[in-house]
């Protein structure tokens, strides 16, 4: 709770922050799956709680780091022989990363989405493509979770209410215009 309101001082808070993400994307992913547990922290902390930096901005990074750790790879100095333990430490665990993705997509939501599919649809390697298709599946029940949330609301009576209902309407509309593209 410390981390993500930024106390007792923010700036300590951008570098560990900083810090957080450099670990989280290092080569050996043993290293970057110790720091799973700080982003499963995070998420425990609502997004009014938490300085800005640790809202979205930092999402869109994280998302990119867990796509890119994902990713299966060959054990090291053999190019044949992939390295199941290695390959398994984010994506399984313990803790694995699919919790983290899913809380990631409640924040970002659309715009995860749509960044996914622009990196399927752009890369040539199939094994980043595979990694992003696991994030992909990682959200699969909780997209369609958010798009029947969507479909059966009932109407909102506040001014708040309406325009979180319109925003939601919106990330729904972009979801389904994405994997329209995509998958027809």
């Amino acid at each position: 709770d410390m981390w993500a309101s930024g106390k007792p001082d923010e700036m300590l808070t951008r570098e560990l922050t900083k810090f957080l993400l450099m670990c989280t994307s290092h080569t050996n992913r043993s290293v970057g799956a110790l720091t799973l547990d700080c982003w499963l922290g995070l998420q425990d902390v609502s997004m009014k709680e938490r300085i800005p930096i640790l809202r979205e901005p930092v999402l869109h990074n994280l998302l990119s780091i867990l796509i890119k750790q994902c990713t299966f790879r060959h054990s090291e100095g053999l190019s044949t022989e992939m390295d199941d333990d290695m390959n398994a430490a984010f994506r399984k665990g313990p803790p694995g990363c699919q919790d983290i993705i899913v809380s990631v997509f409640y924040v970002l939501k659309s715009e995860m989405i749509v960044k996914i599919l622009a990196s399927i649809k752009q890369s040539s390697n199939v094994a980043e493509s595979e990694s992003a298709l696991f994030v992909i599946s990682s959200i699969g029940r909780d997209v369609i979770k958010f798009l029947k949330s969507v479909r059966d609301a009932k109407p909102r009576t506040t001014a708040k209410g309406r325009r979180a209902a319109m925003q939601d309407l919106r990330h729904a509309e972009i979801i389904n215009r994405s994997l329209e593209q995509m998958f027809v």
